[in-house]
């Protein structure tokens, strides 16, 4: 609840000093504020759903929750779960891409009905018909790593994080036209002016996005966290090690959500005079949840890297802020003046990237830190015991660890791919702009 509330703070809309006649005398402020903090109780309210799920991990009485076996079926073997989610995080890539970029120009046909007219809405169906495969095809390929409780809990956390904002708006539409509170900001079908300002229309898409940002977010960690429970709670499920990987892959991904949220805060410029604060804290979400992703192209790498001094591994964690929000920054060069936006994080000295290193780099630390030995309360066998214990549950660990490791190799190599992909397209497109730099025609006076 404490992450999802902090992700969930409508900071960017409290921050802007909003105005206007019909603003004031029909407290629109009140209204916006109200619409907002539905987004907090969709933050209180979807973990504790989640939590209250029947099954292992569940807050009720455990009498009554059975153990059911949350792990995949069909794992299969290391390298075999690396080439399908490979094959899948790249399908899941490109084909959202194809069907959006098909289904856009479509809109914006004519309605005159031409032989190339017709000829396009075939070439554009078809590649829209290619996504949707593309996208059929790679649940197809994870449906053996996400099957049963997982994906029931995935499901169940979006579904009710979703449900939460649209029947806020519908519930606060219904209590503002009973009290005549802001009734234009729930009025969809008035004219919206494109070049003035309409404070009304931007309080709207700004609940619009980050509903959005909020239920992709808050269902996510809801159910990640109820997976963790659930296979802890699992008798005999997992070894020390994996154990330990599972915490810290959670600290791990939704502390730097919760640091970047928090940076944000701290490095906003002066909101009250920015027009395009709508924008900001559009860009900014997907700033956000690209350099998660990012994130996890080195959790992998830094669980396996051994180090024996804390000093490093913290140094290490530091280090790799600076490279995550660059390469964000490359992801999105083509915003232009938008893309600088995502190193806003970095000012005031990174002091909330630090902190997160702080506790990732102590955490890992501590978790791979060799175990010290304990003195037998009785001579004869009991030492030999106890040693032939750890070591069968250090090779249990070391079984499961490439297993669980798998997947995130999957993601270590399509994130080469693209910023092989990302270097190559900033290359082209510096090349191009060199050369209509170099070779535009001369202008005379």
């Amino acid at each position: 609840m404490a992450v999802s509330v902090v992700l969930a703070l409508p900071t960017e809309s409290a921050l802007h000093n909003f105005g206007g006649t019909y603003w004031n005398e029909h407290s629109c402020g009140t209204a916006v504020t109200l619409l907002n903090r539905g987004l907090i109780v969709q933050a209180i309210l979807t973990p504790l759903f989640v939590f209250l799920l029947p099954g292992a991990g569940s807050i009720i009485a455990s009498r009554i929750n059975r153990p059911v076996s949350v792990r995949p079926s069909n794992g299969g073997e290391p390298r075999e779960i690396v080439v399908t989610t490979v094959i899948a995080l790249v399908l899941l890539i490109v084909c959202p891409v194809m069907l959006l970029s098909a289904l856009f120009p479509m809109t914006h046909l004519s309605s005159s009905w031409t032989l190339a007219s017709a000829t396009f809405i075939l070439l554009m169906s078809v590649k829209a018909a290619a996504g949707v495969a593309g996208i059929v095809a790679a649940i197809y390929l994870l449906r053996a790593h996400m099957i049963g409780p997982p994906a029931a809990f995935f499901a169940a956390g979006w579904l009710f994080a979703a449900a939460v904002p649209i029947a806020w708006w519908h519930g606060l539409k219904y209590y503002a036209g009973q009290h005549g509170l802001c009734e234009m900001l729930f009025d969809r079908s008035r004219v919206i002016d494109p070049i003035r300002i309409d404070d009304l229309n931007d309080s709207y898409h700004y609940f619009v996005y980050l509903s959005v940002f909020t239920t992709m977010w808050v269902g996510t960690a809801a159910a990640g966290l109820r997976l963790k429970s659930a296979r802890d709670a699992e008798p005999g499920s997992t070894g020390t090690d994996l154990r330990a990987f599972r915490d810290f892959f959670w600290v791990y991904v939704l502390g730097w959500a919760v640091q970047y949220r928090v940076s944000l805060w701290s490095a906003q410029p002066n909101i009250n005079l920015d027009q395009e604060w709508l924008t900001r804290a559009f860009v900014t979400f997907i700033y956000l949840t690209a350099s998660s992703l990012w994130t996890l192209a080195f959790i992998r790498w830094f669980w396996k890297w051994r180090v024996r001094a804390w000093w490093a591994s913290v140094s290490v964690a530091f280090a790799g802020t600076y490279v995550i929000h660059i390469l964000t920054m490359l992801s999105f060069f083509w915003f232009l003046l938008w893309a600088p936006a995502a190193l806003l994080p970095l000012l005031h000295w990174n002091v909330w990237g630090m902190l997160w290193a702080l506790t990732v780099g102590t955490w890992r630390w501590q978790a791979l830190r060799p175990p010290r030995p304990v003195l037998a309360a009785a001579s004869g066998r009991a030492p030999r015991q106890q040693s032939s214990a750890v070591t069968a549950l250090t090779q249990s660990g070391c079984q499961e660890q490439p297993v669980a490791l798998a997947g995130l190799k999957a993601v270590q190599i399509v994130a080469v791919g693209i910023f092989i992909f990302l270097l190559l397209a900033l290359l082209c497109a510096a090349v191009f702009a060199m050369y209509i730099v170099h070779h535009r025609p001369p202008q005379y006076p």
